[in-house]
């Protein structure tokens, strides 16, 4: 039913992930499934991709990253179900861990005292859950709280498919990313409101 993609983007032998689907695989696909990449452009041929949409096998896609970033196939852009700029970790817990790994890696690499770790983190706002929500219902109005993908779709289709002259392409996709807004993650969100307990 879904297929969700994120390894690294891997050439050499024994596990390549570069086009890990390609045409075959992605003929394999059930007609209805979801697929989503969130790791590298290239670890789905984009190309064969743009076929099987084209095909109207009913593949829904999601993707996050694209082969020739930052000058995608706007092609591709306009068939996918939902897309982004690569912005998977562009949250700002995601930020906040990477800044943490690379300190840490630095003190170890120059063999400096461990820095303190008890540091507060940035609290996000509560999560308020309307009365009698359980289940997916419930899962889904969470993650709606934190992230509304919707929205990302709307400001990359914006910025690749709306003719403008002056910007490239590419300049317009890392301008995306690097002016992205605050966005926080679910994991760690106060969560607040009655729960129905399931039986």
């Amino acid at each position: 039913d879904v297929v969700t993609l994120h390894p690294q983007l891997v050439r050499q032998q024994p596990w390549p992930s570069y086009h890990l689907l390609g045409v075959a695989q992605l003929q394999r696909l059930r007609r209805d499934a979801l697929l989503i990449n969130a790791s590298r452009g290239s670890v789905v041929d984009n190309a064969a991709l743009l076929e099987q949409i084209d095909s109207g096998q009913g593949l829904h896609t999601v993707l996050d990253v694209w082969e020739g970033e930052p000058d995608i196939n706007a092609a591709l852009l306009q068939r996918v179900t939902l897309g982004t700029a690569h912005i998977a970790g562009y949250s700002l817990d995601g930020k906040l861990l990477a800044t943490r790994m690379l300190v840490e890696a630095l003190t170890t690499s120059l063999q400096l005292p461990p820095l303190p770790t008890d540091s507060p983190a940035i609290k996000a706002s509560a999560v308020p859950v309307p009365a009698g929500l359980s289940g997916a219902g419930l899962v889904r109005t969470l993650v709606q709280s934190r992230y509304d993908i919707h929205r990302d779709d709307a400001l990359l289709r914006q910025a690749m498919l709306v003719d403008q002259p002056s910007v490239g392409r590419g300049q317009r996709f890392d301008l995306l990313r690097k002016s992205y807004r605050e966005r926080r993650e679910l994991a760690g969100s106060a969560v607040c409101g009655a729960l129905q307990a399931e039986h």
